[in-house]
């Protein structure tokens, strides 16, 4: 499934590099609300050869008749997710979803200011949004086997962008100045695969106020579902190096300094993990 975008491009060309055969379906929502999208597909489809099945929806219509059963069986508050498991269910075989992209953050100060406060050493956490486990809990409901993350499907996909020279620099603070990975993502992607840039569009732009309606109503229906949770990116590390492994980790983490924990990392030790509490993220 594959929504133009560089995330969806990664996955689309990895399962290429490994010769595996791949159907390729995209939404083309009605009005050339997504054509961004559209275009890229196409684009990318010509590039490597390959047919781009396009699948048809009414945005707006699909919304006012169908979305509300998605979401109250997935638990759903996203109005874009929706439309995936609308394509997901015309879509024959193993769905795969580029998406699951690890987000990290950087701890900061409140009163962080960009290029004027110091750039200090601090912990780096993994950011999930609960509100994509809906997807997973749409092929659970069908008991159909997919791939709704396809960078989170093995912890060897995640420790891979973990322990890539951008992504390691990152959450070592390597890279001075830099608050979050959103800005290196493509740039580590492009070490590995020829992507090309390009701005980022949905399509959902073009009936923002329609979105945030039915976004607040999904929200009021499925509050528990809109939370935040973050994990430590050295305890999530550690926890995936495989075991045997030590020497590895030791090279990684093992002389990682946090002045939130007030000691270096020390792999006899237990490590901080996340907690998540009223929606807010909280650390202990």
């Amino acid at each position: 499934m594959f929504s133009g975008g560089v995330d969806s491009e990664v996955a689309l060309r990895s399962f290429l590099e490994a010769g595996i055969d791949i159907r390729v379906s995209t939404l083309r929502f009605k009005d050339d609300l997504n054509r961004h999208d559209v275009e890229w597909a196409e684009r990318v489809g010509r590039e490597l050869g390959l047919t781009i099945r396009f699948v048809d929806l009414d945005l707006l219509k699909f919304w006012e008749t169908e979305a509300l059963a998605y979401a109250d069986r997935t638990q759903c508050v996203s109005p874009q997710l929706l439309t995936t498991m609308w394509l997901a269910d015309q879509t024959d075989g193993f769905c795969v979803l580029g998406s699951g992209e690890n987000f990290i953050v950087k701890r900061l100060p409140e009163d962080y200011v960009p290029g004027e406060s110091p750039y200090l050493r601090s912990v780096w956490d993994l950011f999930e949004k609960e509100k994509i486990a809906a997807w997973y809990r749409h092929f659970q409901l069908q008991g159909r086997d997919a791939a709704p993350g396809f960078f989170q499907y093995t912890p060897e996909i995640m420790l891979s962008w973990f322990l890539d020279p951008i992504g390691c620099d990152l959450w070592n603070d390597r890279r001075v100045g830099k608050r979050n990975s959103e800005s290196s993502k493509l740039e580590q992607y492009q070490q590995h695969f020829p992507l090309a840039a390009r701005p980022k569009y949905t399509g959902f732009e073009k009936v923002a106020e329609q979105d945030k309606v039915f976004r607040a109503e999904l929200r009021r229906r499925h509050t528990s579902s809109d939370f935040i949770i973050a994990t430590p990116v050295p305890t999530l590390v550690q926890s995936m190096i495989p075991l045997g492994s030590e020497s590895l980790a030791r090279e990684y983490i093992s002389e990682f300094s946090n002045p939130t924990w007030g000691s270096e990392l020390n792999l006899s030790v237990e490590m901080p993990m996340p907690r998540l509490i009223d929606g807010w993220i909280y650390y202990r």
